[in-house]
């Protein structure tokens, strides 16, 4: 079923169809200014397999940004010159909006959108999937999704800071799986103690800890006592130069 959307719901379906996605994830937005929520959850489902393509308007977007969608795992970055299309779309939502990707947009600007799903709304749903596609083919591929991902049983003798942490936590918790990526030095563990996914940031001579709370929008409240126990037993493992 279609569903009309006014500012602040449009700006939380795009989280939804972010945090939601099984398969892959499609931003298309001329402007980019990406809040750190959102960078988080796109560098999170990335790690987790999902597929992220994002289109933008080159001349409109400042290199940082771009440097920052290099920081997300698994994804390939297009431009093309004159776009001015804007949806978000997984393997089962979409929205068709004039909200671009920009935080002065939901915070100044009145914008308006339409939400729809597969299963509900297939014909339409395909109309704007063949849309995307032939937008993707006519745009240049900036990014290449190359990363390499280095797991802690190929670390070499001559051990950074990062992988020595990186091989400290393989062996503190040889139950979860931590990735390294390389080119952007994020320690990730996407279902660390079941209840949420672990984030190392690297900072100027430490990493920043940070937790992310799994699971739907129900559960997420349920989990964070369970978050904060599980938070001071596992900072007492870190190494001493690791603060939050």
């Amino acid at each position: 079923m279609s569903e009309f959307l006014r500012t602040s719901k449009i700006s939380s379906k795009i989280e939804e169809i972010i945090v939601t996605a099984k398969e892959e994830i499609i931003l298309i937005s001329p402007y980019l200014q990406l809040s750190r929520i959102l960078l988080e959850r796109l560098i999170e489902r990335g790690g987790e397999g999902i597929k992220i393509r994002f289109v933008f308007r080159k001349e409109k977007v400042h290199q940082e940004q771009v440097a920052l969608l290099k920081k997300v795992p698994n994804i390939k970055i297009f431009s093309l010159e004159n776009l001015h299309a804007k949806s978000y779309t997984n393997e089962k939502m979409a929205i068709v909006t004039s909200m671009n990707l920009y935080d002065f947009s939901e915070r100044n600007n009145r914008e308006i959108g339409i939400s729809f799903d597969k299963t509900n709304d297939q014909a339409l749903y395909n109309e704007l999937c063949l849309e995307i596609k032939s937008i993707i083919k006519v745009s240049k591929l900036e990014y290449p999704s190359n990363e390499k991902i280095v797991k802690a049983e190929t670390l070499d003798k001559k051990l950074s800071f990062n992988k020595r942490l990186l091989k400290h936590l393989t062996s503190t918790y040889p139950n979860y799986i931590f990735d390294y990526y390389t080119n952007c030095d994020i320690i990730h563990c996407p279902g660390f103690g079941n209840y949420f996914s672990l984030f190392l940031e690297p900072k100027e001579n430490y990493f920043r800890i940070d937790f992310r709370l799994s699971g739907n929008y129900k559960t997420k409240e349920q989990n964070f006592k369970r978050l904060r126990l599980n938070r001071i037993r596992i900072e007492k493992e870190f190494p001493a130069n690791v603060v939050t």
